[in-house]
């Protein structure tokens, strides 16, 4: 190519260049303002299924199901506890820890006094925000789950009319006001219902939400609908593993009808992947993990998964 001409090419891609800027800057600036939108409207979305589920969890078991499950989003990681009458911690459910350490949660009990954060929680009512260490989180939970060294932590109180009934405990950048909301409306939830709640501590048990309508595949774009076939590839996939390793636990469950109470952590195992593979980055993805533990371990009857059972996810 001649001088001559290298130069005047220069000089017009530059012109072209700097003509595009300005619709390059409108262009990302429109991309970056659709991202946030679409982000705000999945954050109310989940806000949003979060305390319909809470309002229609009914006891404490469940509503502790679902606070975890919604709060997991919020943070890396989160627990709920149960406050009984001598004031002592008993580990509910947890999220964001392997298999192992989840087993071990549930026989986890320890007086408030022992973390004098989690004393503050329960005496005041009010979040508290503490160093995850021995003295404030108690001995052993802070060998359970071996935070790191300087890390903190979130602790909120689960308020059911003048006593604090649960605590929501998160770790890895929890996002207060977020986590805050949801431990208030499970606290408002379990307190809102019937005399007879009041009288239980608003432990009454009412049906859990159905799960939302499958969307009609064939009207979804090519990629989105890959998604939810390995959605739903992954849900028959776990719960087919659930059925061929524990075949006792799952006949004993059906026969009890509660076969949430007989495979609890194999179940809130599966949900919480679930949630965090394919709930989180898409908001219109339904329930499949429900779905199959509904068709394939309970027969197609919701009574069979138990009164404890969190309902769906979405």
């Amino acid at each position: 190519m001649l001088p001559g001409a290298a130069s005047t090419l220069r000089k017009v891609l530059q012109d072209g260049l700097e003509g595009l800027l300005p619709e390059l800057e409108s262009y990302c600036e429109a991309q970056a303002d659709a991202r946030a939108d679409a982000a705000l409207a999945a954050l109310a979305e989940h806000l949003n299924q979060a305390l319909r589920r809470l309002r229609e969890a009914g006891r404490f078991p469940a509503a502790a199901a679902v606070l975890a499950d919604t709060s997991a989003a919020f943070c890396s990681g989160c627990a709920v506890f149960r406050v009984n009458g001598e004031n002592e911690l008993i580990g509910e459910r947890i999220r964001g820890v392997d298999e192992e350490r989840a087993g071990c949660f549930l026989t986890l009990k320890f007086p408030a006094r022992d973390g004098s954060a989690f004393a503050a929680t329960v005496e005041t009512r009010d979040p508290q925000v503490a160093l995850a260490g021995p003295g404030e989180i108690s001995p052993k939970l802070a060998e359970l789950l071996a935070h790191a060294p300087g890390e903190r932590v979130a602790l909120f109180p689960i308020a059911v009319g003048s006593r604090t009934a649960g605590v929501l405990y998160a770790w890895g950048e929890p996002q207060m006001g977020a986590l805050e909301l949801l431990a208030v409306a499970a606290g408002m939830a379990l307190e809102a219902g019937t005399p007879a709640a009041a009288e239980s501590g608003g432990l009454v048990a009412i049906a859990p939400a159905p799960a939302k309508p499958a969307p009609d595949w064939n009207a979804m774009p090519a990629a989105e609908r890959e998604t939810h076939f390995r959605a739903r590839r992954f849900a028959r996939v776990q719960v087919a593993e659930i059925r061929l390793h524990r075949p006792e636990d799952v006949a004993g469950g059906r026969a009890r009808r509660d076969l949430y109470g007989a495979l609890r952590e194999a179940i809130d195992e599966g949900r919480e992947t679930f949630r965090r593979r394919f709930l989180v980055s898409n908001p219109g993805m339904a329930d499949y993990f429900h779905e199959e533990l509904l068709r394939t371990l309970a027969n197609a009857d919701p009574d069979l998964l138990g009164k404890d059972y969190p309902g769906p996810l979405a």
